[in-house]
């Protein structure tokens, strides 16, 4: 059993996943620190104050149901979308792993910037859509399997009809 712990906590994934919730939660703190609080943006109280939900999947506005089911609740949100980021990451990290043939300082310097990008960072701690769209995108990207590929693709134009600008953005940029 300590063989197995001992394993786990020398994953890197594992330690990828729990370093960027810690990097979130370093974006919080300081974000609050200097004033920026949850309201910062208009769409994260446009989404916390919409009232006019319907109680199902709807093309384009599926973060509305998202906050639905978790009531507004902003700490549950925020919880979901720092997930939703270390997910990400993890996701991302064993893309570049794939890409890199040898480990040089390039292979590392390029996963510092992937993975501990401080503006997907900010994205995760405010109520906003975009953390699980890049999530969406990425596990659509980076999966070889049709169907799961399909299920991701759908739940990326749930979220937003217009999901191929971060699809061309994600190829722009990385």
């Amino acid at each position: 059993m300590l063989n197995l712990f001992q394993k786990i906590i020398n994953s890197i994934r594992i330690r990828i996943f729990f370093s960027s919730m810690l990097f979130s939660l370093i974006i919080l703190i300081i974000e609050r620190i200097i004033g920026i609080g949850a309201d910062y943006h208009p769409d994260s109280s446009y989404y916390l104050n919409y009232k006019d939900y319907v109680k199902h999947f709807r093309v384009g506005l599926f973060y509305h149901d998202v906050v639905y089911f978790f009531n507004s609740n902003l700490s549950a949100l925020i919880t979901l979308n720092v997930v939703a980021f270390a997910l990400t990451n993890t996701v991302l990290y064993s893309a570049i792993k794939k890409v890199y043939l040898t480990k040089g300082r390039f292979y590392y310097i390029s996963a510092l910037i992937i993975i501990f990008d401080p503006y997907r960072a900010h994205l995760s701690i405010h109520v906003l859509k975009d953390t699980l769209l890049i999530l969406s995108l990425v596990l659509f990207l980076f999966n070889s399997n049709i169907i799961i590929k399909l299920f991701f693709l759908l739940i990326s134009i749930m979220f937003r009809i217009g999901f191929f600008i971060y699809f061309i953005m994600f190829f722009f940029f990385f």
